[in-house]
């Protein structure tokens, strides 16, 4: 007979968050993380409001000297995947910028995956020792 409610177990950290009841947290911590960490990059502008207030998990930024398809180039030797924005190049543009990538964060998002990104980032940017 199996019980209801059984306890599940799982390696995945989205599953133990959600499970844990703790996921509406989750997403908003590592949004920080990532845009205090993009800003402490020099030549690194983040597009949109720097702050977690009314923000989902979607960071848009340039990196000065580099176009997006060279810092897609970077983050995707450390295994990260950054989006283009594709549909929203007006608004792109009306930040001052030629092209952007794009961190899309969600619940399966882990702090490795952020200081991934950001190692990629600093590293791009001829920065001496990479984020951690």
């Amino acid at each position: 007979m199996v019980r209801p409610h059984a306890p599940v177990r799982s390696s995945r950290p989205f599953e133990k968050a959600r499970l844990a009841g703790d996921q509406d947290a989750h997403e908003p911590q590592l949004t920080r993380r990532l845009l205090d960490g993009l800003a402490s990059i020099a030549g690194t502008r983040l597009l949109g409001a720097p702050d977690t207030h009314d923000r989902r998990g979607v960071v848009a930024f340039s990196v000065a000297g580099l176009t997006a398809e060279a810092v897609f180039r970077a983050l995707d030797q450390r295994g990260v995947a950054p989006r283009g924005i594709h549909c929203g190049q007006p608004l792109v543009r009306a930040f001052g910028a030629e092209g952007a990538a794009r961190a899309s964060l969600g619940p399966y998002s882990v702090e490795g995956n952020i200081d991934a990104l950001l190692t990629g980032a600093a590293t791009r940017r001829g920065a001496v020792e990479p984020l951690a």
